[in-house]
């Protein structure tokens, strides 16, 4: 049996048997390593190259901003603000669930960040105001999947890093992306929403937690002078992205520089401007970034070692010889939208960023030699995977999306469904026609 049969059958192994995807790649790899004779060193020295990159300092630090934000308070302000331009209209809180999840998706870049920071907000907005629970964690847990579609995006730093492309670039592609997903989201909700009767709530609903506000009631006419208040209290909430997105796009900063800015603008706001948490607070959101950049950075350490294997073994080059002849006959659609199938179906069992780690090294020679923008087809397969996020069995926004609205997986599943086409579709759209997201690069 040959070295490169024994991997494949060690890795589909530990795969099928349940193993951590980072154990699955590294024990495979140095199963290869040892049978090849291959010094042992090559094992450390891969799995620290595929992190050692100003790059992936990124990732820790979008992950903090994410944390440092969504205890700060700036979502439930967020809402507030759409709230007045949407929640009175017929399924308004679906749009506001949405948009505030764009919002969101803009500061963290997660999607269990925003599954939980506006689900536990929406959630009683949309059943006091007569929606279904599940209607509702249908609505929460699609719109959710933005985060990691919308900058900053930890698939975006991930397929950036692995492909080396510019992740500015990327981040540049991924708001047209984002858009059009988050468009088609609202369509389907809003048709929802008009079929079901379900009403938005007053503008001044859930305000009486505010100073000044305390002696508001839900029907009460809001005064200009209030509206104005309400809206100056979200500024800082609103003109995040604008510091952090701005900075990069227009070259004053890179995406790691933009990155520190939105840790250090988070603070101050949590901190100092909405004081929503004190100081010993930060250490429970630097324990929990720590848990989540671990995990993160060990599965980009044995996915390192896992590609410079698939490298050396030549399997990508035995990819693009078999393949590039149905791309010549078939046409180059045929091999995209296998590969769009592949990810979706992996996507059911696994997260975004080992999907991004074994597809590009295997795929992206041959979408090299077909012609293919590096950064149309890493978008395409990083929104493929968020769409994985919400099928099961193992979406992770599902689970997460279950605990907020206490739901059961069948009963999310089936009401997530109409979200998980329309994402499909718009998805097959940005793959087919990319004009529609490439002008922004």
């Amino acid at each position: 049996m040959s070295s490169i049969l024994i991997f494949i059958v060690v890795l589909g192994f530990l795969l099928l048997f349940g193993a951590p995807v980072a154990t699955s790649f590294g024990l495979s790899s140095v199963v290869y390593i040892l049978i090849e004779q291959i010094p042992v060193s090559i094992v450390v020295q891969r799995m620290f190259s595929a992190v050692d990159s100003l790059t992936i300092m990124c990732v820790p630090l979008f992950i903090l901003a994410g944390e440092l934000m969504s205890a700060g308070g700036i979502a439930k302000r967020l809402v507030r603000v759409i709230n007045l331009i949407f929640g009175n209209i017929t399924g308004g809180l679906a749009i506001v669930t949405i948009v505030v999840s764009a919002f969101f998706a803009a500061l963290t870049g997660s999607a269990m960040a925003c599954s939980v920071a506006i689900g536990t907000i929406m959630l009683p907005y949309m059943l006091d105001a007569g929606y279904d629970r599940k209607f509702s964690a249908a609505i929460i847990a699609s719109a959710a999947v933005l985060g990691p579609i919308i900058p900053p995006s930890t698939a975006l730093i991930v397929y950036g890093s692995v492909a080396q492309v510019s992740i500015s670039k990327l981040y540049q592609v991924g708001i047209p992306t984002g858009l059009i997903i988050g468009l088609g989201l609202i369509i389907v909700a809003l048709i929802g929403s008009h079929k079901r009767g379900y009403k938005g709530l007053p503008k001044a609903y859930g305000l009486s937690e505010m100073k000044d506000f305390e002696h508001v009631q839900p029907g009460d006419k809001l005064t200009s002078r209030q509206i104005v208040r309400i809206v100056v209290d979200a500024v800082p909430a609103i003109i995040a992205p604008v510091i952090i997105l701005g900075a990069m796009f227009t070259g004053i900063a890179t995406p790691t520089e933009s990155a520190v800015v939105a840790v250090i603008y988070s603070f101050i706001v949590g901190v100092g401007v909405y004081r929503e948490y004190k100081i010993r607070d930060v250490i429970k959101v630097v324990r929990r970034t720590c848990k989540a950049t671990s995990t993160v950075l060990w599965i980009m350490c044995c996915a390192g070692l896992f590609g410079w294997v698939l490298s050396y073994s030549k399997i990508p080059d035995a990819i693009v010889a078999s393949l590039a002849p149905v791309a010549a006959s078939a046409g180059s659609w045929v091999l995209l939208l296998m590969v769009i199938v592949i990810v979706l179906i992996m996507g059911c069992f696994m997260s975004t960023s080992p999907i991004i780690l074994i597809v590009v090294p295997l795929f992206k020679d041959l979408f090299v030699q077909l012609g293919y923008d590096l950064v149309h087809w890493g978008t395409v397969v990083s929104v493929g995977c968020c769409v994985g996020m919400i099928t099961p069995p193992f979406g992770n926004v599902l689970f997460t999306t279950m605990a907020v609205t206490d739901t059961k997986l069948h009963e999310l599943s089936a009401a997530s469904a109409r979200y998980v086409a329309v994402m499909f579709l718009g998805l097959l759209l940005i793959a087919f026609i990319p004009g529609v997201i490439m002008w922004a690069s």
